[in-house]
């Protein structure tokens, strides 16, 4: 809830700025901000979708790109992961997570799967979302939302602070070959139309904590280069939060 007015006293001062996901809370506020620096020299921020940099992602968006799935069909990418679980650095009910006006709620805090979606199939229209507080958790956000599409190729999207075990899962169908990916168990499967198979299960592949290295590696190499930044709108994830706003709800504990 304050990436937005940090980020404007840093960018002012021409501060290279990393800015944890979501960039902010707000979309055309923050919209009407980054386009105000187009003429000046552009703006030095990243934000940190590290996500991007898991290597297993990178597998799935080449074979995308090769056609190895041909004409896609549907997608279904799903994170889940109970709440008190998830927050041990105190009670969960004092986090961020858990407040509405901090920025909490399972729209923003788990867009990531959002920001692949766009990442895999471009300018994706959600337009059937459902959003509820479905828990008894001492929360005062939805805790559960699902994005969908009407049109092919079919793609859902489902987040929720629920799920007691704990589970990031992606299935992508194509008219050529399909995939199913269990980042939290390290696991990659492709079959072709034709029945070939192809298995990984690197350990390297699915390192999550080793992408917070490689995101704030890749952020320094930026200022290094001299180079300006790429303050798109995909780059920057501002579609992907223009949809997750859609999701949020503000609810009564």
């Amino acid at each position: 809830s304050t990436h937005t007015s940090y980020l404007k006293m840093l960018a002012v001062a021409g501060v290279p700025t990393f800015v944890e996901k979501p960039i902010s809370e707000e979309y055309f506020q923050i919209k009407n901000f980054l386009g105000s620096f187009k003429n000046n020299g552009g703006l030095k921020v990243q934000v940190g979708f590290n996500l991007r940099y898991l290597p297993i992602i990178g597998v799935i968006s080449k074979y995308l790109t090769e056609g190895k799935l041909g004409k896609i069909l549907y997608a279904d990418l799903y994170v889940g992961q109970y709440l008190p679980s998830w927050r041990l650095e105190g009670s969960y009910a004092d986090s961020y997570s858990a407040s509405f006006s901090e920025g909490g709620g399972v729209s923003l805090d788990l867009i990531h799967e959002l920001d692949l979606a766009y990442c895999w199939f471009g300018n994706v229209n959600f337009n059937e979302i459902f959003s509820a507080k479905l828990s008894k958790l001492k929360i005062d956000c939805e805790d559960f939302v699902r994005f969908e599409t009407k049109l092919k190729p079919v793609v859902r999207v489902t987040l929720d602070y629920l799920n007691h075990v704990k589970s990031r899962r992606y299935i992508l169908v194509g008219d050529a070959g399909s995939i199913e990916c269990d980042v939290v168990f390290g696991r990659f499967k492709y079959v072709s139309y034709k029945g070939r198979e192809t298995v990984l299960d690197d350990p390297k592949l699915f390192d999550l904590k080793a992408t917070y290295t490689f995101e704030i590696d890749d952020f320094l190499y930026q200022i290094k280069k001299g180079g300006k930044f790429d303050t798109s709108e995909r780059a920057l994830g501002l579609d992907c939060l223009k949809t997750a706003l859609k999701g949020r709800k503000h609810l009564q504990k």
